[in-house]
């Protein structure tokens, strides 16, 4: 059993979340508000993925809700996923320290990675991402020793394994 299933599931973009970071980025681009009409911060909102950029973002603004979206639009729309990565960065942030969570295994630890479903070891704890461990592959190929390869995982995501498994 993980450690990690003892505490509330870690923060995931919502509806409910990604709301208030767009009524915030439409205020904080005038030009843009201006041409953003009632229903905008609902369309925004279920255009929106965490994986779509500006363009994509318009793209399925003009397929879904009728926009007429400009370079421009693509372009200040771009920078709403850095405001709503750093409103889930600090929700997970505020996540580990009201529960008090610590890296469930310690550095060295043969895991599997669930999300790559691949084996490696915990080389250190990830300082960019809260609650993510930086694995090294157990076999790594010639490109990822070159580059000293690294997959980043959350804690609730490994698993460790032992020799006897492997």
């Amino acid at each position: 059993m993980n450690p990690m299933n003892q505490y509330p599931p870690r923060p995931t973009m919502t509806d409910e979340i990604l709301e208030p970071v767009v009524v915030a980025f439409i205020a904080t681009n005038p030009e843009f508000a201006k041409r953003c009409g009632p229903d905008s911060v609902q369309d925004i909102v279920d255009a929106y993925s965490l994986s779509a950029d500006g363009f994509e973002l318009c793209k399925y603004l003009e397929r879904d809700h009728g926009w007429d979206t400009s370079r421009e639009d693509m372009d200040t729309l771009d920078e709403l996923g850095s405001d709503v990565r750093a409103r889930l960065k600090q929700l997970e942030q505020e996540w580990m320290t009201h529960n008090n969570i610590k890296p469930p295994y310690p550095i060295g630890t043969k895991v599997k990675c669930n999300s790559r479903r691949d084996i490696g070891f915990i080389d250190s704890i990830c300082e960019y991402h809260p609650g993510r461990f930086l694995v090294r592959p157990e076999a790594p190929s010639d490109v990822d020793r070159k580059h000293s390869m690294r997959w980043v995982c959350k804690f609730e995501e490994v698993e460790p394994v032992s020799e006897a498994s492997a």
